[in-house]
């Protein structure tokens, strides 16, 4: 029927606009991740912050998250972004305890809108982070404060592709956040879920996202204080 014919070639525009708007998100993300791994911050919060818009429009007009997700077949283990040395240079001493590899756009897969906005985020939430310690500007702590809260509480969304290593690097680096303006009761609690979610970690056997992937050492610098003041604390864990 005609009815049925005109659905048909709506759906079919739909899928192509909102396919095009992914590659373009996609490349965004892309870059905004290789701007933070070389240091370059504020470009990266423009882009992310010009791609997290966009996201919000597409929301704002109705657009079906769940249903494109539910398309792609197997969700994509999100990884990360893999520092080396020429990036090791960008990480100044008082960003050690700071997981600071970017999430990538997983290679060869068509993410949904939902991972999209999930990376969009956790790397806005790290570039304000890192911007704030390399410039020590406050008001962009407080910024990267409510984006982390934001992740985290995006990323028990089982669409996402996220494992217990994802997890440990948002409770790293929001518990960071929280001591570094004071709210130390705050940061205690985000480093014992991260000792607990370690120990998830060493426990667990498979699976690309659950190894350390680069400058984990900094989950065990945060946590280690922890241990040492409250034994029976790594022991509850």
């Amino acid at each position: 029927s005609f009815h049925f014919f005109a659905l048909h070639i709506f759906t079919w525009f739909a899928d192509s606009k909102m396919s095009s708007q992914r590659c373009v998100l996609n490349f965004r993300c892309d870059e905004a991740a290789i701007s933070i791994a070389s240091g370059r911050y504020e470009e990266a919060i423009d882009n992310l912050t010009e791609a997290l818009s966009s996201i919000q429009r597409d929301m704002a007009c109705n657009v079906d998250c769940q249903s494109l997700s539910a398309k792609h077949g197997p969700v994509p283990v999100l990884q990360y972004f893999q520092l080396g040395r020429t990036e090791d240079k960008f990480i100044k001493r008082r960003m050690e305890r700071v997981f600071s590899a970017p999430l990538l756009v997983p290679d060869g897969h068509s993410c949904s809108m939902e991972q999209i906005q999930f990376i969009v985020t956790y790397n806005l939430a790290l570039a304000c982070h890192l911007c704030a310690l390399d410039r020590l500007d406050s008001s962009k702590l407080e910024v990267a404060r409510g984006l982390w809260d934001l992740a985290y509480r995006f990323h028990w969304n089982d669409n996402l592709g996220l494992v217990t290593f994802h997890t440990c690097a948002i409770l790293n680096n929001l518990g960071h956040l929280y001591r570094l303006v004071g709210q130390e009761a705050a940061a205690r609690g985000c480093f014992e879920s991260l000792l607990s979610a370690l120990c998830l970690c060493v426990q667990a056997t498979n699976g690309d996202g659950e190894r350390a992937v680069c400058q984990t050492e900094c989950f065990f610098q945060n946590v280690t204080t922890l241990v040492l003041k409250d034994p029976e604390t790594a022991s509850a864990a």
